[in-house]
């Protein structure tokens, strides 16, 4: 045999997706990053995927943030195939509006004009967006699926506000949410194995 093809997620590996890293846009790892893609998963009502199921695997959050109590979702964008994101607007206790997006890289990075950077919202400058992009690159090559987060913070409304795919614009860059689907404690013999045939 010169060359095997293989449906990896189950076989060579344990076919459970992994939350391993959230970073800031400089590659740090992120609290903020970890709870807003935790408030995103755990509001929105759309069919939960692999990758929702892996940020919700943080159960801690749900008490530490009050996810429940303190955050009242408003309105919701789902996913789809072309936008490649969704999107959710909660209201805090203060009456602040917050659309938290996460997807596609490339589709989020392009929906964001500031970036959050030690703390401070500034403008999308090259850099930033070199840094973002050679950290996804990066994550990318060592085997990780990587998403992006973005927000944007609204003054709330007297009435419930309704939200469209025309609000998921003016975005801040948040982060990156990296997954990992580990191989099964066999793969590493199974494909020495192979290798010796």
């Amino acid at each position: 045999m010169d060359v095997l093809c293989t449906d990896k997620t189950g076989t060579l590996t344990q076919g459970k997706i992994v939350l391993e890293k959230y970073l800031d846009v400089g590659g740090n790892p992120s609290d903020q990053v970890l709870q807003y893609g935790y408030l995103n998963s755990y509001h929105h009502t759309g069919l939960k995927n692999l990758l929702d199921e892996a940020i919700l695997d943080h159960e801690e959050l749900e008490d530490r943030l009050k996810a429940k109590e303190k955050y009242h979702k408003i309105d919701e964008i789902p996913f789809d195939f072309i936008r490649k994101r969704m999107s959710v607007v909660v209201e805090d206790e203060t009456g602040l509006n917050t659309l938290i997006c996460k997807g596609a890289v490339e589709e989020v990075m392009g929906l964001c004009s500031r970036v959050l950077i030690n703390g401070e919202v500034v403008d999308m400058l090259p850099a930033y967006d070199a840094t973002g992009r050679q950290i996804v690159h990066d994550l990318n090559g060592e085997g990780f699926r990587v998403i992006a987060l973005a927000y944007k913070e609204m003054p709330g409304a007297s009435d419930e506000p309704t939200y469209a795919v025309k609000d998921e614009s003016d975005l801040i860059l948040l982060g990156f949410l990296s997954f990992l689907d580990p191989p099964k404690d066999t793969a590493a013999q199974a494909l020495k194995q192979l290798h010796d045939f």
